[in-house]
C-alpha cells in the first residue's frame, strides 16, 4: 500500500499521469471532443493495461500478492474518486492505470511483487 501511495503522490498532476499511457490512449484523447469520449478513452486504456498486467503476472506472482496489490490500488484510487467531482470516475481510472503501469514495469524487472 505504501508503494501505491508513493506512486499516487508522484502522479497527482493529471497531465503528468497520462504521459506514460499508451500511444493508442494519447491518440484517442487528442481526438476526443467530449468528456464522454475521454471517459471511453480511459476505460479502454484501463482494460488494455489490465490485459498487459495479466499476461506478465500469469507466471510471476502468487494469488495472495495479487489480492493485496488489488486492495491497495482500490484504497488509493477510492480517494481519487472522492476528490473527482464530475470527473470522479475518470480520476479513479487514471489512478488505476498509473498504478497498473507501475506494477507492469516492476514485474518486468523483478518478476515478483
Amino acid at each position: 500500500m505504501l508503494i501505491a501511495a508513493a506512486i499516487l503522490l508522484l502522479t497527482q498532476n493529471p497531465v503528468d499521469r497520462t504521459a506514460e499511457f499508451s500511444p493508442a490512449y494519447q491518440a484517442c484523447e487528442r481526438a476526443a471532443p467530449s468528456m464522454i469520449e475521454s471517459r471511453d478513452c480511459l476505460a479502454v486504456e484501463l482494460r488494455r493495461q489490465q490485459v498487459a498486467l495479466d499476461a506478465i503476472a500469469r507466471n510471476s506472482i502468487e494469488p495472495e500478492t495479487q489480492a493485496l496489490w488489488e486492495m491497495s490500488v482500490a484504497a488509493d484510487c477510492a480517494g481519487e474518486y472522492e476528490m473527482g467531482g464530475n470527473g470522479a470516475d475518470m480520476r479513479a481510472n487514471a489512478c488505476r492505470i498509473g498504478l497498473t503501469i507501475a506494477r507492469i514495469r516492476y514485474l518486468q524487472v523483478r518478476g515478483t511483487w
